[in-house]
């Protein structure tokens, strides 16, 4: 469906949307396990995180529209025997704010109530995180560049992404052109699994302008209704 630039969502409007307030994608989302980030972004998580922590004593995960903060909570508890659990820092980012209770362990999760686009972290983080979180974003790739540059040199950044929930002014297949961006900039997507990996030093820039957002395209590959971007091109 094609809609009109002066019909398009800006920020404060899309915050609004039904759409964007969908609970059932990653409200109950844990770790490990059946319904978890592990098997999700097929990714060993913890393993990846404790092994930090034992190579370099400290190790950082923020983890973007994190729903109930559940699977930052289970690594909390699940590193808190650490001896070097001063070093652990874990920071959650979710728009609604629905969080799960957080008990007196440490090291304690920092869950902030906010609006990705505004977010604005302290120092670098091992491992960024946005498990389904992108359906719902209005400027995606804008997200993208600012997640790879708060990675650390040797961090990782892994998220969901269609790159049908795109449109590109002028150009029909947006798609097309989106991946052919993405290798340009070195940026690992996989159409198979729809996880995009971003490694850390790699600073990104795309070549498009946001124009906003669109919340009527209807579901995408998750089943669940999910926000159009669109941009114009800029060379």
């Amino acid at each position: 469906m094609k809609v009109q630039s002066n019909k398009l969502l800006n920020a404060q409007v899309l915050e609004r949307s039904s759409v964007v307030a969908n609970c059932l994608m990653n409200r109950e989302r844990v770790l490990q396990g059946k319904n978890s980030y592990e098997k999700d972004l097929k990714f060993p998580v913890l393993d990846f995180l404790e092994k930090r922590l034992q190579d370099k004593q400290e190790v950082s995960w923020l983890d973007l529209c994190c729903g109930s903060g559940k699977a930052l909570i289970e690594a909390a508890v699940r590193l808190q025997t650490s001896p070097f659990v001063a070093g652990v820092r874990l920071v959650g980012v979710d728009l609604v704010g629905m969080f799960a209770p957080v008990g007196s362990f440490l090291p304690l999760p920092e869950l902030r109530i906010q609006p990705v686009d505004s977010f604005v972290p302290t120092g670098f983080f091992d491992l960024i995180t946005c498990v389904h979180g992108l359906h719902y974003l209005g400027d995606k790739l804008r997200t993208l560049e600012r997640a790879a540059s708060w990675l650390a040199s040797d961090g990782i950044f892994l998220a969901h992404l269609d790159v049908n929930n795109f449109r590109i002014e002028g150009h029909p297949q947006a798609e097309k052109l989106l991946r052919a961006e993405f290798r340009k900039q070195e940026i690992t997507f996989s159409s198979q699994t729809h996880i995009l990996q971003i490694a850390g030093g790699n600073q990104i820039s795309f070549p498009f302008s946001y124009l906003g957002a669109d919340d009527r395209s209807g579901p995408n590959y998750t089943g669940q209704p999910a926000v159009t971007s669109v941009y114009s091109v800029e060379f």
